[in-house]
């Protein structure tokens, strides 16, 4: 829409009043650059907030506040996160956010750039945060893509804060007392409540309980949809109550300490190693980190959450050959495939004894069934083996392909 100048005085641009103000509606509702979306999602920046909300096209729904960083002390070591006696947190400041969109609308991209203004270090006596405030920068960049149902995000911080650490918060609105969580640990996906916040439930332990290492991926929802957060290298994870009741998970991106191993933690009792300085795990300079939102409707099994986390865990990796150009470009092709869902690929390799090859997988659910493999190439003998591929049964093959059995959780190795 084109809006021009004109003399109000005039009878034209009287007569014309009405249209102007249609015109200037609808100038309003253009998408400005504080959105994206493909075919699954509609990803909004909330300035009011410094957050994403994400609308779910396929079940009409609203997920808010995520993706809001939280800085916090951090007067722990390199073994435990404790904060201080007198902490504080802080987020990206309004004033200092700057968005733009890029990208197209196969591979929309929206950029936040912002800054967090914290303390610079702890106090001498380590009770409190200094006085003194430095600046660390922030740049996100949230990306969907066509026809994956994922929300990509690389997060790059310049870091100059020391005793402090980052996380990124992703907030469910399900009371936590309902909420499942499950994360995928080795050849698992574990399954646990949110830990009460009632601190007098743990003042007799010796550690008092808080983050969880993970795999790819953790979720959190109910029987009818949830949020998973998949990560690239990013194992520690929290899920706690958030002040109105809501489930949150935090995805830990950086912590800053000075210490191997200290004796006067909160959050432990008595020493967890040596009581040496490292200054290095202060961890300044600049740091890039990338995980994804997967929100999904029914359970984490349902939505087929864990493909999803470990196609971006694991990134198909394309090499061009010289020769490739006999192979047409619409055609499919598998070097192994099977027709159950549950059944989740760990590794393809070269046995270590053999001129063959290993193919283990797991089956990641609770129940018992007989799976179909496909092999992309012609096959002489298919074996069963155990983890150190001393060889078992040998499978019955037939047209490149044959049948396994699977228990559940069950790792199978061929």
């Amino acid at each position: 829409y084109e809006i021009k100048e004109c003399d109000w005085s005039s009878d034209v641009c009287s007569s014309d009043l009405y249209d102007y103000r249609f015109i200037y509606d609808k100038v309003q509702a253009v998408p400005q650059s504080n959105e994206i979306e493909n075919d699954f999602f509609k990803v909004v920046f909330d300035k009011e907030t410094t957050s994403l909300a994400v609308y779910d096209k396929r079940i009409d729904k609203w997920y808010k506040g995520l993706q809001s960083f939280k800085e916090t002390g951090d007067a722990g070591d390199e073994y435990t996160y404790s904060q201080p006696l007198n902490d504080s947190q802080y987020g990206l400041l309004l004033e200092s956010i700057h968005l733009r969109v890029e990208g197209n609308d196969d591979f929309p991209t929206m950029v936040i750039e912002g800054n967090l203004k914290v303390p610079a270090r702890l106090t001498p006596d380590r009770q409190s945060r200094s006085s003194e405030l430095t600046d660390i920068k922030i740049e996100s960049r949230v990306s969907l893509t066509k026809g994956i149902a994922r929300i990509d995000i690389r997060t790059e911080i310049r870091n100059f804060a020391e005793d402090q650490r980052i996380r990124v918060l992703f907030p469910l609105s399900i009371e936590a007392n309902n909420a499942i969580v499950h994360s995928e640990g080795i050849f698992s996906v574990n399954e646990h409540p949110i830990i009460s916040d009632d601190e007098t439930s743990y003042s007799d332990w010796v550690e008092q309980p808080s983050t969880n290492a993970h795999k790819s991926f953790v979720s959190i929802g109910d029987e009818i949809c949830g949020i998973a957060v998949a990560n690239r290298g990013l194992p520690e994870y929290e899920t706690f109550r958030g002040k109105r009741g809501e489930s949150v998970i935090a995805l830990t991106l950086l912590r800053s300490v000075g210490w191997l191993s200290r004796p006067d933690l909160l959050a432990r009792k008595g020493n967890g190693g040596w009581t040496l300085p490292t200054p290095g795990a202060q961890c300044k300079g600049d740091y890039v980190f990338e995980y994804s939102i997967i929100p999904h409707h029914g359970t984490w099994q349902e939505s087929n959450v864990i493909t999803l986390a470990h196609e971006f865990a694991f990134p198909v990796l394309t090499l061009k050959l010289n020769d490739a150009g006999s192979r047409n470009s619409s055609e499919k092709f598998s070097l192994v495939s099977v027709d159950r869902s549950e059944i989740i690929l760990s590794a393809i390799k070269k046995s270590e004894d053999r001129d063959s090859y290993i193919v283990r997988c797991w089956n990641i659910s609770d129940n018992s069934f007989t799976a179909t493999f496909r092999f992309g190439c012609d096959v002489k003998s298919v074996f069963n083996t155990d983890l150190a591929e001393t060889r078992e049964e040998e499978m019955n093959v037939t047209d490149k392909g044959c049948s396994v059995r699977f228990e559940p959780w069950k790792i199978v190795n061929l």
